[in-house]
């Protein structure tokens, strides 16, 4: 697997995981 595609999917799910973290006030 390329690392480059990996950083990118996990600044994805990073970036989703925050968006709703501050959706719900975890």
């Amino acid at each position: 697997m390329c690392k480059r595609y990996l950083r990118a999917v996990v600044k994805q799910a990073y970036m989703y995981m925050e968006e709703i973290s501050s959706i719900y006030h975890i």
